[in-house]
């Protein structure tokens, strides 16, 4: 390892741990065993360390969900995709995942944050396609709010995985009770949306693999057109999206450090 992607491996942990706002870059160059100056030869400033977290989880979470929106099946199948595709990648991003929930409302003040908060709104919207899609094809319940499911999975998600809020409970992630737990919760979110006669599918191919897997990913985009550009600061999600979700959490929004998780 390098000793800048030391140096991002480090503030990861303290990001999570303490929040954005509340750590320095003295906590960092500390926990690296360097002056607080030094690390301005490795990195112009907090931010850039951030971004240098928060996209590599990006970079694994689209794809994965794009592969979900794109299977072939129906909206009740993708929906189950979805659920499983994500809940394997934030279980192997806990700390990001962390990061994004509780210092949300940072990362909406800040400028260089653009790009994240236009990935995050991406995602979100992901989710919105396929349960709409349910809903249009009859195989999850024509009466359920699509942006209201889009926030319960979402906040159910970060739930079960957040490392801080149920610190004090009995640890439910572990590599030999892993995909039970993810059928368990696939089961847990779909029974009361599936409409009557529709089941979820249970574990198959590469989703039965465990949290790792989600990493390695190589999937087509089923939304192009409104991706937000790696390269230029997009505005097309925004255009795509109502003001209210721009601003909700995903992983829903965060007004405070307690509210619905922005990942997933």
């Amino acid at each position: 390892m390098s000793r800048r992607d030391e140096i991002v491996s480090n503030a990861r942990t303290i990001f999570s741990s303490k929040g954005y706002r509340n750590t320095s870059m003295r906590d960092i160059a500390d926990a690296c065993g360097l002056l607080a100056g030094s690390l301005y030869s490795h990195f112009k400033s907090k931010s850039e360390i951030l971004q240098l977290i928060i996209d590599p989880f990006y970079d694994q979470l689209i794809p994965a969900q794009e592969a979900a929106a794109g299977t072939t099946g129906t909206g009740a199948m993708r929906t189950e995709e979805m659920l499983r595709h994500t809940f394997r990648v934030l279980a192997a991003c806990a700390e990001e995942m962390t990061i994004i929930h509780y210092d949300w409302q940072d990362l909406l003040d800040v400028a260089e944050f653009e790009e994240i908060r236009e990935r995050s709104n991406y995602a979100l919207e992901l989710w919105h396609q396929v349960i709409v899609a349910g809903v249009e094809d009859g195989t999850l319940r024509s009466e359920i709010d699509p942006e209201l499911t889009v926030r319960v999975f979402t906040s159910s998600l970060h739930g079960v995985i957040d490392p801080k809020r149920y610190g004090a409970r009995p640890k439910l992630i572990s590599g030999d009770h892993f995909d039970k737990l993810v059928d368990e919760f696939v089961l847990l979110m779909l029974s009361g949306l599936c409409a009557d006669g529709v089941t979820p599918r249970g574990p198959t191919g590469a989703h039965a693999k465990g949290p790792k897997a989600a990493k390695s990913a190589k999937v087509p985009s089923v939304a192009a057109s409104t991706k937000p550009s790696k390269t230029a600061k997009s505005t097309k999600v925004a255009k795509s999206t109502k003001a209210a979700r721009s601003t909700t959490s995903t992983t829903g929004a965060k007004a405070g450090r307690a509210s619905p998780s922005r990942t997933k």
